[in-house]
């Protein structure tokens, strides 16, 4: 199993996690033209990363990235590779590398889906996937002496590296909003009621 990642060296310390946790393998894609990557260059950094390492059965991903939160890479990814896009991905039912299959199950709004696909694949999984492994003190160590090797976009025959489509010029909190909070008392909950209704009113709630 390889981690793979594209960043800038920060990008390590998570791929060292990932090693901790039982990776056999981690590989680094880092290039300054990747600085402003959106998720259409950071997909078809990967995929040009994933072709690079030859033999796949399956890419996984999470649901979503923390800083752009757009949760599409995956897709962009499966589509660049022409591989089947599985999401939302919360059990694995069978897997059969053998035949070429894949049986997971689907978490969605309505209920879970079940659906068979052929592989290689690229599966999006949501956090009930599984329970996170520990990382073991002799594992933390292995990470921490690893080398990871890093690839440039010369490296993944990324002749050009596209200009990105989308920019965050500037990333901010929303106002904070203060809030109190009124207890209604009374006597009987008639009077309770009545003393709501009319605050309700005089704040034009209602």
């Amino acid at each position: 199993m390889t981690a793979l990642s594209v960043g800038p060296e920060e990008a390590r310390e998570a791929l060292k996690q990932a090693l901790a946790m039982g990776c056999d393998e981690a590989i680094l894609v880092s290039d300054p033209a990747f600085e402003s990557a959106d998720s259409l260059v950071v997909s078809q950094t990967l995929a040009k990363a994933i072709a690079k390492l030859g033999e796949v059965d399956i890419v996984f991903f999470g649901r979503q990235a923390v800083d752009s939160d757009t949760g599409v890479t995956y897709a962009q990814v499966a589509r660049r590779l022409g591989w089947p896009s599985l999401a939302l991905v919360a059990a694995i039912q069978e897997l059969d590398p053998a035949a070429g299959s894949i049986v997971v199950e689907r978490m969605l709004d309505s209920g879970r889906q079940v659906v068979r696909s052929r592989l290689p694949a690229v599966v999006s999984v949501v956090k009930e996937i599984n329970e996170p492994r520990y990382p073991s003190f002799m594992g933390i160590r292995k990470a921490s002496r690893a080398e990871i090797p890093v690839w440039s976009a010369a490296d993944i025959e990324m002749a050009e590296v596209p200009q990105p489509v989308l920019a965050w010029p500037e990333v901010f909190a929303p106002p904070k909003v203060e809030r109190e909070c009124e207890f209604i008392e009374g006597d009987t909950p008639e009077e309770i009621a009545a003393k709501l209704a009319d605050r309700l009113i005089e704040e034009k709630v209602i």
